[in-house]
């Protein structure tokens, strides 16, 4: 069933259904639910998504987003946005490292980007962070980074709203909609990471979860690592309007 068959669909909820792409798109709005296994993001294309970097000034907004691993990855992004379209404009892909580590490189790149980690206008991470106890007395991960002056806050975690927010932002298979979302050919575990990333047949609006190998390689810490930042700045459609929250 579409939403064509509820004759109590809202105008709004229509305008959201149609702004919708790829996967969800043919879910949510032509309730075409016989989605098999299969690539997520359908209309990714790095020649589209993937752009040159450019001097990040210290005028522009800039947030970062955490994902924690150990044996797997953790994955961290740093986030612009201009004129409506989120840049992801750097990244950290490391495993088996601990958190004194992750902090160094941490505030090396955000130096890079002409400002210090306190300048970040956010700075979110999975809620494991916040309940993992990685240090013998007891400490939080959430505690550790905050020792070396990386303050963390919680991300939104929703998998199946962070899904339909990634999608929105890659925008349709014809450019109609555009993008918003765009990311520097200097994230590279990233742009192979998107691509990789399938179809949950189980939950089919959401992306299956892969662990990374042993080496630290593969996995989807990139995807999550993205997404929470992606989710910090959403954009929602009310009355119409796009609001920022």
């Amino acid at each position: 069933m579409s939403w064509q068959d509820n004759a109590f669909t809202s105008p709004d909820y229509i305008e959201y259904l149609n702004s919708l792409t790829g996967t969800l798109r043919r879910m949510w709005r032509d309730g075409d639910w016989d989605v098999s296994a299969g690539s997520f993001f359908t209309h990714w294309r790095e020649a589209v998504h993937v752009v040159q970097p450019f001097t990040v000034t210290t005028d522009i907004e800039v947030w970062a987003s955490l994902d924690y691993g150990f044996t797997h990855p953790t994955a961290v992004y740093w986030h612009v946005r201009l004129d409506g379209t989120v840049y992801t404009v750097a990244e950290h892909v490391e495993a088996g490292q601990l958190v004194p580590h992750h902090a160094q490189r941490i505030r090396e790149i955000t130096a890079v980007l002409n400002r210090d980690v306190s300048n970040l206008t956010a700075f979110v991470a999975g809620h494991d962070v916040f309940a993992q106890r990685g240090s013998a007395d007891g400490r939080t991960i959430a505690d550790q980074y905050a020792d070396e002056g990386i303050v963390l806050d919680r991300a939104n975690i929703d998998r199946i709203n962070g899904a339909a927010e990634m999608l929105r932002r890659i925008g349709g298979e014809d450019g109609d909609p555009a993008p918003t979302w765009k990311v520097f050919n200097t994230c590279t575990r990233l742009i192979a990471c998107i691509p990789e990333m399938q179809i949950n047949p189980k939950r089919p609006e959401d992306v299956l979860k892969v662990d990374a190998d042993r080496d630290g390689n593969g996995g989807d810490d990139p995807y999550d690592g993205v997404r929470y930042g992606l989710m910090e700045k959403k954009a929602v459609v009310a009355g119409g309007f796009a609001v920022q929250y």
